[in-house]
């Protein structure tokens, strides 16, 4: 990876992205320690420029110094091995975004990747150590899939009951989310646009733009427009 990494960075360089671009239109992508995201971007993005930098001539790779940063046939074998195992973490990583999707799904979704991959049970199973309440996690699954819970994860969740009447049924934790995906992509989005250049900006016109851009399927220009003159009117 740190390989693959080292190698990205150097192609991304001015004097690489001249040569590189005579063989090839794709870009370098370099991974980012803080999304999952970039690790499979990058590899997946090397396995197609693999073919490419093996069709530069050699005079330009020794020129630019690109041929010290190249991966042996053993390590771009390996690229291609650990892409195929990156993509069942994609793909559970994109399930994850899912504003659907509730507890019982990651759980599921975790326990398949600690099967496939025995190594990641440290992390992913529902007694790891990263889980700050395991007990309360195995209750609410346990609500949700309606098995019976054990002790300690009816403690858990017993605050969450309610005094009600024997015909009905407290179901509502069915809908609980692992966490606001939305609101968290929301204020990433919001971080980009209220950049330090930007910090004059005001405050209505920040919250007309995220408002506009976080409901972008509802309107487009002649909507905006009509909304104008009505304004105006």
């Amino acid at each position: 990876m740190a390989r693959i990494h080292a190698l990205m960075k150097h192609l991304s360089t001015i004097k690489c992205r001249a040569p590189l671009r005579k063989v090839t239109p794709l870009a370098p992508v370099m991974r980012n320690v803080t999304r999952w995201s970039s690790v499979f971007g990058m590899v997946e993005r090397y396995n197609k420029l693999h073919p490419a930098l093996l069709a530069m001539d050699h005079a330009s790779m020794a020129k630019h110094g690109i041929a010290h940063f190249l991966l042996t046939e053993e390590e771009s074998t390996q690229a291609e091995e650990l892409l195929e195992n990156l993509f069942d973490f994609q793909e559970v990583s994109e399930a994850r975004q899912d504003p659907t999707l509730t507890l019982v799904g990651v759980r599921c979704a975790f326990d398949w990747v600690v099967r496939q991959y025995p190594p990641m049970k440290e992390r992913l199973a529902s007694d790891a150590a990263v889980v700050s309440y395991p007990a309360f996690e195995t209750g609410i699954t346990n609500i949700i899939t309606a098995d019976p819970p054990t002790e300690k994860a009816t403690r858990s969740v017993s605050v969450f009951q309610k005094v009600t009447p024997a015909r009905t049924k407290y179901m509502q934790v069915a809908w609980m989310l692992p966490t606001s995906n939305e609101c968290e992509r929301y204020f990433s989005q919001a971080k980009m646009v209220y950049t330090d250049m930007r910090k004059s900006m005001d405050v209505n016109t920040i919250e007309v733009l995220m408002f506009l851009a976080c409901n972008r399927d509802s309107w487009d220009v002649g909507s905006v427009q009509a909304t104008r003159r009505k304004m105006r009117n």
